[in-house]
């Protein structure tokens, strides 16, 4: 019989590293669409260069345990199918550029208990980031980018769907779409379904909640900690605990992101945010400066809470300065 994939039964781990090169995984000829999977095993992948995911990474779980993921790249992060896992955490940390694939299927990454954290030097091409909430925890996306985050679909597909989502861009947060014919419409924001958000940018943020009859809220987002714990088995028979900030790349930012809070940019930024079906409220963070939105310079601010069902109470409510 022939083998294909990388698979770990029970609560073993997978770890692979390539010291100066990429990694690629690919279905094989079982065609289950799976790259590697474990259960409650953590899943760990370290590239000098490129990581390219072609075939899904799984780590499925019991209801009280579940494999965290983990994939940090040099250079690039390209996601072409799914990272999915049932309680563990996600971190992917690319020294450019993620890039989930745009496809008439969006590309996925989901944990039903955990957080999602993606780090990038460059820009962030979001498909769909899903942290469900299936038992008590609460599911929190985070995405720091140097320059751009933006929706790989430039559609209305939701891009994020969580409790909390926190943004950080050093360039833009979605983008405007100014040249449809259509006023109400910008398929080029992130489309999200999420109760609470924080977003800081140099030159705009562009939201549409697009989850009929929840509202959003601008608050404190509290602050994300992802860790992915594997052993490296040595030639020598002997073991290293491994985790993902021990890279045979540097991993420029640690797996955890401070509290943040408000809707802030920094550079003539506007800040464009839409709710479809419910009502948007703007409050204070702890840092109790009484600001809730602020655009800077020349940058305009634009909230709306649309009501096109008679029964959505869409309201705009202002309890810190904008």
């Amino acid at each position: 019989t022939s083998e294909d994939d990388l698979a770990s039964g029970g609560s073993g781990s997978v770890y692979v590293t390539a010291v100066t090169g990429s990694i690629t995984l690919n279905d094989g000829l079982d065609a289950d669409n799976r790259g590697i999977s474990t259960f409650d095993g953590d899943i760990l992948l370290h590239a000098a260069v490129d990581i390219t995911v072609s075939a899904d990474v799984v780590s499925e779980g019991s209801d009280a345990a579940g494999g965290d993921v983990g994939l940090i790249a040099g250079q690039d992060v390209l996601q072409n199918e799914d990272i999915l896992t049932s309680n563990g955490d996600v971190l992917v940390n690319a020294g450019r550029h993620i890039t989930m694939l745009a496809d008439s299927v969006t590309t996925t990454t989901r944990t039903d208990d955990g957080n999602i954290l993606l780090i990038a030097a460059d820009t962030i091409q979001v498909g769909l980031l899903e942290a469900t909430e299936v038992s008590s925890s609460t599911g929190t996306v985070s995405l720091e980018a140097g320059v751009d985050i933006r929706d790989t679909n430039t559609d209305s597909r939701t891009n994020i769907r969580s409790t909390n989502l926190w943004l950080d861009a050093g360039g833009t947060i979605g983008d405007h779409d100014n040249l449809t014919s259509t006023p109400l419409v910008n398929d080029n924001a992130l489309d999200t379904e999420v109760t609470t958000v924080a977003a800081r940018s140099a030159t705009g943020i562009y939201l549409r909640e697009a989850d009929a009859g929840v509202d959003l809220i601008v608050d404190e987002v509290p602050n994300v900690v992802v860790q992915v714990d594997v052993t490296r088995v040595n030639f020598n028979s002997t073991q290293t605990a491994v985790n993902a900030t021990d890279a045979p790349v540097s991993a420029t930012n640690a797996p955890t992101l401070a509290d943040f809070e408000d809707l802030e940019t920094s550079s003539d930024g506007p800040i464009k945010v839409i709710v479809e079906e419910g009502t948007l409220t703007v409050n204070d963070g702890a840092d109790t400066d009484e600001h809730g939105v602020s655009a800077d310079g020349s940058g305009n601010v634009l909230l709306e809470a649309r009501e096109t069902a008679g029964a959505t109470t869409a309201d705009v409510v202002l309890n810190a300065d904008v």
